[in-house]
């Protein structure tokens, strides 16, 4: 998310219309620079993360890709390549599995065209 003080107060009032608790919505209020906050359950878990290794915020916002959550309006979601530089730029045995996954997705979508 965009690091500006003003944008953690709208996250925050967004994470209050979603109907998150008033914990997690101030814990979004006072998120460090490197610190993660994420709530639900996989395969529905979000994490907000204020940045990432290997992407600059300007860039994975320019190509972000909007989706739908359940109900509610569209929000800017980090683009497939964008995230597998990151996860190969994090360098742990995890992330560098979750960039082999999505490399292999990536590979059959362009296949399908």
């Amino acid at each position: 998310m965009d690091r500006g003080g003003a944008n953690l107060d709208r996250v925050a009032a967004a994470l209050a219309a979603f109907g998150l608790p008033d914990s997690l919505v101030e814990a979004a209020r006072r998120l460090g620079d490197e610190e993660v906050l994420f709530f639900g359950r996989p395969p529905g878990r979000v994490d907000l993360l204020r940045s990432i290794s290997g992407v600059t915020f300007d860039a994975a916002r320019s190509r972000a890709v909007p989706m739908t959550l359940g109900t509610h309006d569209q929000v800017p979601v980090i683009h497939m390549d964008d995230l597998i530089v990151n996860k190969r730029s994090a360098g742990r045995p995890q992330d560098l599995a979750d960039a082999a996954a999505l490399e292999r997705l990536r590979a059959r979508r362009a296949r399908k065209g």
